[in-house]
């Protein structure tokens, strides 16, 4: 399994990045006409959702990554169920971490940093960063769906999901 995990500190936008990546990925496939499933694991205000496409690529989006036992928990969903990809949200130290790594397995983890700035320079602009980072978040899920892409491509060469690689940002 390849893992996308989807770092920073708190309220950086990473559960927003991930919650809109997911999004934009069910909207393109539904443009393109590409067949797939979607399931809810969780009802909460964090997202776990898998989406198989039809080409047989199971991947699982949860943005639940505050506490290490959320981010052990999305682990052994998705090593359980035989997923390909997990997309996750996780801190870049401290519990989240320590479980990503501990239980990582065989696994391949790709840190995906998110998109930062300043909170003063959100404050003094913020036409360009959007009000608190919402724009940094749509940057970042667009980094999360360019990863994706190039995932998508190196485990599956067959299965060719063409996904957008911009959301807009207004």
């Amino acid at each position: 399994m390849v893992i996308l995990a989807v770092m920073g500190i708190s309220n950086r936008g990473k559960t927003t990045a991930i919650k809109l990546a997911c999004e934009q990925f069910e909207k393109e496939l539904t443009s393109r006409s590409i067949r797939f499933e979607k399931e809810s694991i969780r009802d909460d205000d964090d997202i776990c959702i898998v989406i198989t496409v039809e080409c047989k690529l199971r991947i699982i989006f949860s943005s639940s990554g505050d506490y290490g036992d959320h981010v052990a928990s999305s682990l052994k969903i998705a090593r359980e169920k035989g997923y390909d990809i997990l997309v996750t949200a996780t801190r870049t130290k401290g519990a989240p971490w320590v479980a990503l790594a501990a239980n990582r397995g065989d696994d391949c983890i790709i840190e995906l940093p998110p998109v930062t700035a300043s909170v003063n320079a959100v404050k003094d602009n913020p036409g360009l960063y959007g009000e608190n980072f919402s724009n940094l978040s749509k940057l970042t899920a667009t980094n999360i769906l360019v990863a994706l892409q190039h995932i998508i491509i190196a485990i599956k060469a067959d299965c060719r999901v063409d996904i957008s690689l911009t959301i807009p940002l207004i």
